[in-house]
């Protein structure tokens, strides 16, 4: 079989290493992108490992199928209405969240490695990294969601009542702000547990 285009091959590779994760429960996985820097950066691997639907948790971060690609992102809320579930996901480092649907979940994320060394999510020192990016998602949004003809649409959260007037006149410094001082913690933290 000969495959003409970066396309094909990129499509052939990605539905064997689907087949060798499905075979074996768990599987290291190279990223990417930048989309959920600065926990996970271009060029990491996460170690992906297959779990039921009802083990995920909002705040953790999953692997899952989106059209062709797969992706990782973070879980930012789920919700139940009507006898139909959607998940809210998005990458720590994007300004916008969608909703993904529970069977396109393939795994979570529970350990990483970066530039050498191995980070397990469940340990302390993994819980330590992984909770800054979760509180700036839980800042920058609310869960507003509406059912519309079989679908959820997401709007644009609203900050919490407490930072509500920074928004009216400050929203774009704050949202810049709130990603500085997040990245410049996490690179803190980072240096500090990669050290030690």
């Amino acid at each position: 079989m000969k495959l003409n285009t970066m396309e094909e091959r990129f499509s052939v590779a990605r539905r064997m290493q689907e087949d060798l994760f499905q075979k074996n429960g768990c599987e290291w996985l190279k990223v990417m992108s930048g989309s959920m820097y600065p926990l996970i950066e271009m060029n990491d691997r996460v170690l992906v490992n297959k779990i039921p639907f009802d083990h995920v948790r909002s705040g953790d971060i999953v692997l899952f199928k989106s059209d062709e690609f797969l992706v990782v992102h973070r879980v930012i809320k789920i919700l139940r209405e009507y006898d139909d579930t959607v998940i809210l996901q998005k990458g720590d480092a994007n300004n916008h969240m969608s909703a993904i649907r529970p069977e396109s979940i393939m795994g979570k994320i529970t350990a990483i490695e970066k530039k050498g060394r191995i980070v397990e999510l469940e340990s302390l020192r993994g819980k330590c990294m992984n909770v800054l990016p979760a509180i700036r998602n839980f800042f920058s949004y609310r869960d507003l969601a509406y059912f519309e003809q079989g679908h959820f649409q997401l709007e644009r959260g609203k900050f919490c009542r407490r930072l509500r007037w920074l928004k009216r006149y400050a929203s774009k410094s704050l949202a810049l702000c709130n990603r500085i001082v997040v990245r410049v913690l996490f690179h803190v933290w980072m240096c500090i547990f990669l050290i030690t």
